[in-house]
């Protein structure tokens, strides 16, 4: 590849991140239906046309958004390393993305329980993948719950995530490895 393509691909990276960043801050506080394109590029502080150039329009945007957090999760997980204290990695490793995308993780759970989300498809697509994920590191790092990985997995990312972020909006003040130990002793075998 050369470099004119590189850079380029560089710059479209860089101005989709912008973009998504507008957009995680914008409907954590409006919610995503009270947004609009123009308000995503004036805090990005790109053109509108900029907006539509890398997408189709704000439910793509909202669609490529939810890909690329969830994906980056799913790399994170699926790239772990089994371990002795495989639960209190993974658990932690939750912990952080709900730490470092708190209104990301806000608008995903918020949007994957309600029935009407336009996202709600793409969103339990996603969801399998992430437990999907989560069940192959438990497996392969040969910790052995009570219940079936399957079960298991769904419920370390359903209770991290609501832990978590209770522990993000009404709590923020205690350290993580404070709120993992906790966790940690709910799936304690």
């Amino acid at each position: 590849m050369s470099a004119a393509p590189a850079a380029h691909s560089a710059r479209t990276a860089a101005t989709r991140e912008r973009l998504y960043v507008a957009a995680i801050s914008l409907f954590g506080e409006h919610g995503i239906d009270q947004v609009t394109v123009d308000e995503i590029a004036t805090a990005a502080g790109v053109a509108k046309g900029t907006v539509y150039y890398n997408f189709r329009g704000k439910d793509a945007l909202v669609g490529a958004l939810i890909e690329d957090r969830i994906q980056r999760l799913v790399t994170q997980i699926t790239e772990a390393p089994g371990s002795n204290d495989l639960i209190v990695a993974l658990i932690d490793l939750l912990l952080r993305f709900v730490e470092d995308e708190t209104e990301f993780a806000q608008l995903i759970v918020g949007e994957l329980w309600r029935p009407s989300s336009r996202w709600r498809e793409q969103l339990f697509a996603i969801r399998e993948q992430v437990i999907t994920a989560i069940e192959g590191l438990l497996a392969k790092g040969g910790w052995e719950p009570r219940t079936p990985y399957r079960t298991t997995a769904a419920g370390v990312l359903v209770t991290t995530l609501g832990i978590g972020l209770d522990w993000r909006v009404y709590g923020a003040e205690r350290p993580r490895a404070h709120v993992a130990e906790q966790l940690r002793l709910l799936f304690d075998r």
